[in-house]
């Protein structure tokens, strides 16, 4: 989300909360991450931005 913004050119500061839900559920060690056989993309960050419309 940080690089988001930066790349936006906002000043907002994104602050980490440990504790913090996701969708009202306390998340473990893996966080959002998948499982042992994810499909990855090929869009990188910088491309999909390029394409997002978001406005500098």
């Amino acid at each position: 989300m940080q690089r988001f913004l930066a790349a936006s050119e906002s000043t907002r500061m994104v602050i980490a909360d440990p504790q913090a839900l996701y969708s009202g559920a306390a998340l473990d060690s893996r966080g959002i991450a998948p499982g042992d056989n994810p499909r990855l993309g090929s869009t990188r960050f910088d491309d999909w931005f390029a394409r997002s419309g978001v406005k500098k």
